[in-house]
């Protein structure tokens, strides 16, 4: 055997032992490979425990990992809900989703598993609440949804919802008049805040149990989900409307035939101008013969008088009325004046009217004036005659009949009597 020979087989037989040598090195190296963990927290909505269309991830959700009871990793999901951990060695680990603050797990809190060179998948399923609202008008405006009151089937708008933690969502009203905020948790309070109106003609109507946001603010109070249930809310609209209403009625006494002059002012509490119609209500035995600020309507009713502002009225505005009358005979009775908005409905109609007495004495004076009467559309349809009363002296007096008369003849007919006995008595004597 050559030299050249010896050098080939040795260089062979080094080769052959490196390769041999690699080779038994692989099953080690993958042995020690590091390890990675992938999976999803998401909204179980339905809770089924499978991710189904339309369940979404839970952003910025704490994934930890823990060996032996000691934290090794911890990481948020990404906004699609999704996270994965790498370089963890090969061992035994418990994986924890920390999102179950406010929610409720549908599926194990914490999983035990073995990382090994392969990959491992672990998804968490959570439940939240959900808030409900629907948009409804309010056709007569008292604050409640009866039966007859529709849902406003406008779609669009946006509605928002604030939560302390939760942070601000919006979901917009559908074609239905509904919208829905998903996903909500339960240890948070939430504000509703509806938009101004759906259409121009609309305005907020009276908070309350059918409608929970303010009249003014279009805020709702304070809202919590319970046991990440369904809350179901309500706005409620009505057509734009005003508030007018009758300040200060003043009535002096008057005489008699002598002109005297009633002041009223009118204010609007609303937001919205309108004209307005004064309507006053006359006792028998008064008539209108003037009026400033107003023009005069026609009435079917003599006793009813109406008159309408030369101008519209502005919100906050205020406007002075008056009424020129005359009495034809005397007076102790009721005059009331009321107020309504031309063009818009009014929503507070308990401030519209105001009644005070008026007393109007013959110039000599009135000895005594008679019974206070209503008002003219307080009166009954037909007038009951008043009960006789008995008869007395001054009752007799009042006919022109003296009360002495009866007394003069009583005692001219007992001295009569008292006589004839005395003649009788003498006679008798005498016999």
């Amino acid at each position: 055997m050559n030299r050249s020979t010896v050098w080939r087989r040795a260089i062979a037989a080094t080769v052959l032992a490196a390769a041999s040598l690699g080779l038994a090195a692989v099953p080690a190296a993958a042995q020690n490979e590091a390890g990675a963990i992938t999976g999803l927290v998401w909204f179980d909505r339905d809770g089924d425990k499978i991710r189904d269309a339309g369940e979404p991830g839970r952003a910025s959700a704490a994934v930890e990992v823990r060996q032996h009871g000691v934290l090794v990793e911890s990481h948020s999901t990404d906004s699609a809900g999704e996270y994965t951990i790498t370089g963890l060695a090969p061992g035994d680990y418990t994986l924890r989703n920390g999102a179950y603050h406010g929610y409720t797990p549908t599926t194990p809190e914490s999983v035990d598993l073995t990382v090994t060179g392969a990959g491992e998948e672990v998804n968490f399923g959570i439940k939240g609440g959900r808030l409900v609202g629907n948009v409804w008008r309010d056709d007569n405006g008292d604050g409640v949804r009866q039966a007859v009151d529709p849902a406003m089937r406008m779609g669009g708008g946006e509605v928002r919802l604030d939560g302390a933690m939760f942070g601000a969502a919006t979901a917009t009203i559908d074609a239905d008049g509904e919208f829905v905020f998903e996903d909500l948790p339960n240890l948070d309070t939430y504000t509703l805040h509806a938009p101004d109106r759906i259409t121009s003609g609309d305005e907020f109507t009276k908070g309350g149990k059918d409608s929970v946001v303010d009249q003014q603010t279009g805020v709702s109070t304070l809202l919590a989900i319970k046991d990440n249930g369904q809350l179901d809310v309500g706005v409620g609209y009505r057509t734009r409307g005003t508030d007018m209403r009758v300040d200060h009625l003043n009535v002096p006494a008057a005489t008699v035939g002598e002109e005297f002059t009633v002041t009223a002012r009118i204010t609007n509490r609303s937001s919205l101008s309108d004209f307005f119609s004064v309507r006053v209500g006359l006792p028998h035995g008064v008539r209108v013969t003037g009026m400033t600020g107003l023009t005069r309507t026609p009435s079917e009713d003599p006793r009813l008088v109406n008159g309408t502002s030369t101008i519209s009225l502005m919100p906050g505005g205020e406007q002075a009325v008056s009424f020129t009358m005359v009495a034809d005979e005397p007076v102790y009775a009721l005059l009331a004046i009321s107020v309504a908005p031309v063009d818009l409905p009014d929503w507070n109609t308990e401030d519209n009217r105001q009644e005070t007495k008026m007393m109007a004495e013959a110039a000599n004076g009135a000895a005594n004036p008679p019974a206070v009467r209503p008002v003219v559309d307080r009166l009954a349809p037909a007038a009951h005659a008043p009960a006789k009363d008995p008869v007395r002296p001054e009752n007799l007096a009042s006919t022109g009949a003296s009360p002495l008369i009866p007394v003069i003849l009583a005692s001219v007919l007992l001295a009569s009597g008292g006589a004839l006995v005395f003649v009788l008595r003498r006679r008798v004597s005498r016999g």
